[in-house]
């Protein structure tokens, strides 16, 4: 063993630094972005599938008006506020009531960047 290599401080060797380096901060950086986005995207999701549940529900309830009024109460129930009884889409097809939806949602993300979201479906 060379005398150079006994007096060398043991933190100076490669094998025994840690830390987390540039790639590592930036892996973390991307990671944690993706999961604040994730945050504020999944409560929207659940609401388009409670939205979607109920229009499916009131879609069975006859005319127009009355499609119109199950979704306002069972809306109200559920607590939803994406959308009125005025805004779905009621047409006849085939003896058959078709109800559709469509909105969207915008999430915030820094500065000037926004993210939106647009939900859309019809039940028959």
């Amino acid at each position: 063993m060379n005398t150079a290599d006994v007096m060398r401080p043991t933190y100076l060797h490669r094998s025994h630094q840690s830390g987390v380096g540039l790639s590592g901060l930036l892996l973390w950086f991307v990671l944690a972005s993706m999961g604040l986005v994730l945050i504020q995207v999944v409560p929207t999701v659940v609401e388009y599938q409670r939205v979607n549940k109920v229009v499916r529900q009131a879609s069975e309830a006859g005319s127009d008006d009355l499609v119109r009024q199950a979704f306002e109460r069972q809306a109200q129930i559920e607590g939803i506020h994406a959308l009125a009884g005025k805004d779905l889409q009621i047409v006849r097809h085939e003896g058959r009531t078709q109800v559709g939806f469509s909105y969207q949602r915008e999430i915030h993300l820094v500065g000037p960047a926004w993210l939106t979201l647009k939900y859309s479906a019809r039940a028959n």
